[in-house]
């Protein structure tokens, strides 16, 4: 089983090699560098705590945005080049299959946030730098994990991706709807609002406050303590298994 595992793994991050993902991050991770200096030569004051956080916020998108589409793009070309029906043929438990691809896909999701952290470490602390790698690397992981779900749901790139988008997006605002909801400026006693004020408190109890995770304060003002951090990937582990889960059980509704 380890053998099978660690061999659909590592073709997985071969895959990556051979379409020269990591010279896709480069590029991107000196787009960024390169949007920072910008931003740091128009500021007025404290012109390098500006671009370390316009560096941080760009490049958390970018690693982001990365791994979702080879995710999404590498797992639906197998499904269309019929891939995986050369590898079930060979006797592999479904299970066995999606694990392997998301060890492999969390392992590109790891290079990738750690390409993106590198000039981190000339623009701040060693610390703070080594802490928001860790989260982005957490981040990433759950991207990876719900594109997964995503490309075997929908069996379509664009909705798929389409969906991710959403997802993200809702996860790093839910904080903030949350907060208006519990705290509105009028209409606090109308049904309507403590309709809206419910559904949002069940969608934040069940999707990823990714708000705080890869927070660009860490590397500006204060880093995160242990217990903050541990928290987070406590959180992920939760989020990923879940995640997995449900991808298994519609992989498994699928005929291939």
């Amino acid at each position: 089983m380890t053998t099978r595992v660690l061999a659909i793994a590592r073709y997985t991050v071969l895959e990556a090699v051979r379409i020269r993902l990591a010279l896709a991050v480069a590029v991107a991770i000196l787009v960024a560098l390169g949007a920072s200096v910008f931003v740091r030569e128009l500021a007025l004051i404290q012109d390098a705590r500006m671009q370390t956080a316009v560096y941080a916020v760009i490049a958390r998108l970018v690693a982001v945005f990365i791994v979702a589409l080879h995710v999404g793009g590498s797992l639906t070309r197998e499904f269309h080049d019929k891939g995986l029906d050369a590898v079930l043929a060979l006797d592999i438990p479904r299970w066995q299959y999606v694990a392997a691809k998301y060890a492999g896909y969390a392992a590109l999701a790891i290079a990738t946030a750690a390409l993106s952290a590198l000039p981190l470490v000339t623009l701040t602390d060693a610390g703070p730098a080594l802490a928001w790698f860790g989260s982005l690397a957490l981040e990433t992981c759950i991207i990876a994990a719900i594109s997964m779900f995503c490309v075997v749901t929908f069996s379509h790139l664009p909705s798929a991706m389409a969906f991710v988008a959403g997802f993200y997006v809702l996860c790093r605002g839910i904080g903030g709807l949350a907060l208006i909801a519990a705290h509105p400026t009028a209409g606090s006693e109308s049904p309507l609002h403590h309709a809206m004020a419910g559904a949002l408190a069940v969608v934040a109890a069940l999707v990823p406050p990714l708000d705080d995770w890869t927070r660009t304060a860490w590397l500006v003002d204060a880093p995160p303590g242990w217990n903050e951090l541990a928290c987070i990937a406590g959180e992920t582990l939760v989020y990923v298994m879940l995640l997995i889960t449900a991808t298994l059980i519609d992989f498994h509704r699928k005929s291939v």
